[in-house]
């Protein structure tokens, strides 16, 4: 979604249906951080990210990998 600002804008979304325990929550959070710190956009757009249940299993670099291809799929909509 755009928004009326110059730069983007992120929010993560990680529940209590993740998982119970804080930690791991807040440890998916900071791999989440670092990859949307890797990946520098330039348009005016809020994205929020909302994990799911196999996110638990999911290795640094297979987060990378879904990102990436999603990131991909929203610049592809500006750029149109």
């Amino acid at each position: 979604m755009r928004n009326e600002l110059t730069h983007p804008r992120y929010g993560l979304v990680v529940s209590n249906n993740i998982s119970k325990s804080a930690v791991a929550r807040n440890k998916i959070k900071r791999r989440l951080r670092s990859i949307v710190k890797k990946y520098q956009i330039v348009y005016p757009v809020d994205i929020v990210v909302i994990t799911k249940l196999p996110i638990l299993k999911s290795s640094f670099n297979e987060m990378d990998t879904v990102y990436a291809h999603q990131l991909k799929k929203i610049i592809s909509l500006f750029e149109q």
